[in-house]
Formats: structure tokens, C-alpha cells, sequence
């Protein structure tokens, strides 16, 4: 088994600034190898580099894989056990200090979220390695030190708000979305859907974009198009009544919006359906 780590030395503290480097190491764990039931007085983060394992923490069961980690509080009691077939190589960071609750807490981790996953790229690892390195060396400043665990908390502390600006752009799409269908009849606008759900013309643009790959006027179109045909498909209604039927002041709106969004004329569509009563 490879299993290395790096625990400092009383006089080894950081003590320059305001967190602790309290250990650091990389493992290579057997299979079925067991760590705890322990409690620790500070913070670790664990990163897994491959393979896989479950973490136990406050009566809960968590399956961890490459790249995802896990945190361990202080005076929790938790065990962590590797793969029985396919094991996991960890790498970690101990640290403690009078603000690390409000830092791990603005990476999206606390008690109650104890489990993160990063995948854009290495910097998590190649943190943990630096702090490795240098960690060793008595004359390392405990800035350098810090300043690494800053930067990897960091780097999950820009993914948590990203998914928070998702789920924020996700939501305005999804209820936008829901309008339009329940008010398919009705005059829309792009401004009356963002007054409606109090968000910026602008910022529901980007979430249609996202969400959908095209404006939030296009999509409008395309599913007041879907109803139409619809309409044609299954009822008597004139081409007036349908358009009135949409919320169309104008019948020559109507026709033009059919036409860009189906590249043909509604009469053109009604004849190919087999409708000849229009």
C-alpha cells in the first residue's frame, strides 16, 4: 500500500495568519480500509483521485467518487471506508481557524452539506500537492500556506455560485415556460413575461438562450405555431378564429408568423393536413 501524509509539529503551526495547516497527505488506500470512528478538534477536506468509498457522517451514508470529496467537521464523528473492489486514492488538507465556518460555508460546505463534486479541472489536487510540497520545508511561510487552502476554497466557492446562478436562470426559464403555456391565448410579449416574473428583459434573454438555444421570442412563436397547428389538425376553426383564438389582433400577423416559423403559408399547411373548409 502507498500511504503517505504529513502531520506539522507543534512548532510547525502556521501562526502568521488567521487558519491553521493542521496535516496534509495523499493515500492510496487498500481495499475495505477502514479510517474511524474518530472525532477531530479542525476542519478536514477530503478529495477523491480515483476509485471509490463511503463516507458515514451524522447518521448519513455517502458514496464518493472521482472527483468528489467530502468534509469532516470538528467533533464529528465520522468513518470512511474504501471500495472493496475498486479503491480510492484520496488526497487532503487539515486546517483550522477563527473564520473557516463562514469560508467553507461561502464553498457551499457546512454541517448539513458535507459533500461537494469538482470537475473543471485540477486545481483542487494541485492545491493540496503544493501545500504538500511546502508544508515540509520549515522556512514556508504559512501565507503560502493559507494562501493555497484560499485558493481551492475558493475555486468551490465560484462552482457553488454558478450552480446557484443556473438554478436562478433555470427557475425565471421554467415558470416563463409554464406562462406561456397556461396563457397560450393571450397577447404575449417578451417585456410582459419578464414584468411578470419580476426579472430583466435582458436576464430572461440569457435563460431562454441557455436553456432553450433561442430567444424567448422564437420559443413564443414556435409553441403559439404548435397550438396552431394543432388547431387546423383537429378543429373547423377558420384561419380568422385561430388567429383571434391565439391573441392575435391582426390576422396578417398571425399569417406572417406561420409562415416564418413553418416556411409555408397556414393555407398551404391546411391543404397538405387535408383541410379544404377554411
Amino acid at each position: 500500500m502507498q500511504k503517505y501524509d504529513y502531520f506539522l509539529a507543534p512548532e510547525q503551526l502556521t501562526s502568521d495568519t488567521d487558519v491553521t495547516i493542521r496535516n496534509v497527505g495523499f493515500s492510496q488506500c487498500p481495499p475495505n480500509y477502514t479510517y474511524g470512528w474518530d472525532t477531530r478538534d479542525y476542519y478536514l477536506i477530503h478529495y477523491c483521485l480515483s476509485g471509490r468509498g463511503t463516507y458515514y457522517a451524522s447518521g448519513r451514508e455517502y458514496q464518493i467518487g472521482p472527483r468528489e470529496g467530502f468534509l469532516i467537521t470538528p467533533e464529528s464523528t465520522i468513518k470512511h471506508l474504501s471500495d472493496s473492489r475498486d479503491p480510492w486514492n484520496l488526497c487532503w488538507v487539515g486546517f483550522e481557524g477563527e473564520h473557516m465556518a463562514d469560508y467553507l460555508k461561502q464553498a457551499g460546505l457546512d454541517r448539513e452539506h458535507l459533500i461537494f463534486r469538482y470537475t473543471k479541472d485540477n486545481l483542487i489536487e494541485s492545491c493540496i500537492e503544493n501545500i504538500y510540497d511546502r508544508v515540509r520545508h520549515s522556512e514556508t511561510s504559512g501565507l503560502i500556506l493559507t494562501g493555497y487552502l484560499y485558493v481551492l476554497l475558493g475555486a468551490l466557492a465560484d462552482q457553488t455560485k454558478n450552480e446557484d446562478d443556473t438554478l436562478i436562470t433555470l427557475n425565471h426559464f421554467e415558470k416563463a415556460v409554464r406562462y406561456i403555456h397556461h396563457h397560450i391565448r393571450s397577447p404575449i410579449t417578451v417585456e410582459l413575461l419578464a414584468d411578470q416574473h419580476n426579472v430583466a428583459p435582458s436576464q430572461l434573454y440569457r435563460s431562454f438562450m441557455k436553456h432553450a438555444g433561442m430567444s424567448p421570442k422564437k420559443y413564443l412563436d414556435q409553441e403559439k405555431m404548435a397550438k396552431a397547428c394543432e388547431l387546423i389538425q383537429k378543429t373547423d376553426l377558420s384561419m380568422h378564429e385561430i388567429a383571434n383564438y391565439l391573441g392575435y389582433e391582426y390576422d396578417t400577423h398571425f399569417y406572417k408568423t406561420f409562415h416564418r416559423v413553418m416556411g409555408m403559408k397556414p393555407s398551404e399547411y391546411a391543404e397538405k393536413e387535408g383541410r379544404r373548409n377554411l
